[in-house]
């Protein structure tokens, strides 16, 4: 998988590192982290929405009314991937 962030600074994963270039608004980074298949990153089974210019991330939900607030700083991995595609 790579790991991107797009032009709103939303984090995608995706299987083709072609497709990730051609999105990202900032660097590509090859991971192992668990991804939903649908383009975004996955904790608990669950699809994490991150938003990496706020440093803000919702789990289930892709705002804080329909999604759980979660620490990306409480997943030393997310955290670690999260700074490499600021």
């Amino acid at each position: 998988m790579f790991a991107y962030k797009d032009k709103f600074g939303t984090m995608h994963m995706v299987e083709r590192k072609e497709v990730a270039e051609r999105s990202a608004a900032g660097p590509v980074v090859e991971t192992n982290f668990p991804s939903t298949g649908t383009g975004y990153p996955a904790v608990e089974g669950k699809t994490l929405f991150v938003y990496v210019n706020e440093g803000k991330a919702y789990l289930g939900g892709n705002t804080p009314e329909t999604g759980v607030p979660y620490d990306i700083e409480s997943n030393a991995e997310l955290s670690a991937l999260v700074n490499k595609i600021k």
